[in-house]
Parts: C-alpha cells; sequence; structure tokens
C-alpha cells in the first residue's frame, strides 16, 4: 500500500513539472536510417542457421567476417551502427537551470552462441549498450544463453526420466496404454489405474 501511494506521489510530481515547463524531454529521430558502420545484417539473411547443425564456418561463409568475438564462452558478434535518436532534456527551477542530450539507440548486432565443437546454440538480434563494451556484452549474452540452455537439458532429462519411470511401470502391469489420442491413464472405480 506504502509503495502504491509513494509511486502515485513521484508520478503527480513529475506530470506537475512537465506541465509546467520546469522539466523537460524531446526525443529527436535521427536524420537519416544510413548504416554508419558495419553491414547491417537482416533476419531474413539468418533463417539459414540452425541451431545444433549450422557451423561457425557456415556463418561465416554466408555472412563475412565477424566483428567480434569471445573466447571465454564461444560466440561471435555481427555489429553495425545507424543513427541514433537525441533526447534532449532541461530542467529550470526557480533559481538555476541545466540540460543536456543523449544518444539512444542506433548500436545493434546479431549475436551467435557456439558450442565448443563450433556448432551452433542460439542466434539473437540485439540493442547494445554504450555503457559497455562490445566483449562484454557478448560475453554476458553468451553465459546466459549456456545457463538456459544447461536449465533445458536439466528439465527434459527430469522428463526422461519421468518416461523411462512410465515404461517400467508399463511393463510391470501398473498402467495400460489407453486408446485414446491423449494417452492419458485413468483410475477406475475400484481404485486402480486403468
Amino acid at each position: 500500500m506504502k509503495t502504491k501511494f509513494t509511486c502515485l506521489v513521484l508520478l503527480s510530481l513529475v506530470s506537475a513539472l512537465l506541465l509546467t515547463g520546469c522539466v523537460g524531454i524531446i526525443p529527436i529521430p535521427p536524420r537519416s536510417t544510413k548504416v554508419e558502420y558495419g553491414r547491417e545484417i537482416q533476419r531474413r539473411e539468418v533463417r539459414f542457421i540452425v541451431p545444433g547443425s549450422t557451423t561457425r564456418v557456415e556463418v561465416e561463409q554466408r555472412l563475412g567476417p565477424c566483428s567480434g568475438d569471445c573466447s571465454r564462452s564461444p560466440s561471435i558478434a555481427y555489429t553495425w551502427e545507424t543513427p541514433a535518436w537525441t533526447v534532449f532534456w532541461w530542467v529550470a527551477p526557480v533559481i538555476a537551470a541545466d540540460g543536456g542530450s543523449f544518444p539512444v539507440g542506433g548500436w545493434h548486432a546479431l549475436f551467435v552462441a557456439l558450442n565448443d565443437q563450433g556448432v551452433v546454440l542460439q542466434k539473437d538480434f540485439v540493442s547494445l549498450s554504450r555503457r559497455s563494451s562490445l566483449s562484454e556484452q557478448l560475453e554476458r549474452w553468451a553465459k546466459h544463453v549456456r545457463k538456459v540452455i544447461a536449465r533445458r537439458r536439466k528439465t527434459d532429462a527430469h522428463g526422461e526420466f519421468a518416461n523411462a519411470v512410465r515404461r517400467s511401470l508399463l511393463r510391470l502391469g501398473f498402467f495400460r496404454e489407453s486408446n485414446d489420442t491423449q494417452n492419458t491413464n485413468h483410475i477406475s472405480t475400484d481404485g486402480g489405474i486403468t
């Protein structure tokens, strides 16, 4: 309840400042959308990348040499830069005023995570931050991908275990395969599973 009230008060204060002109934010779109650095890679160009079968060599043959790679977490990146939006801001209380501008967006990449044999694990288009280097962002992303894949494999392993237990129980006669398309087991009126 207290958090809701605090958010409402802050929202009211910011709205009042914006409406009175004491605080302002104006986003300005770029004059051009032409790529300034690198080669923009379109989604249709990477349809050939199939996780689990496409290799790094095949990716580089089709897309050219990568812009960056990470040896600690095998992965590669293709980057390009387009003109960014510029955001102007100002604060003008009664006594003094301040303001400035900062760019938003513009730096993009295709990240490709690889296993130790050089086979693609995953690919993603990302918007990069100017606060850290390409190699830091690529490594962070690749580590995240590996964690997600490891979690998925662990979940799949539990599913395989459950299927193995179910098959064993079927062989021992505890279950009987159902003829319906859902392949579910039903409990009979005497408490047995049919």
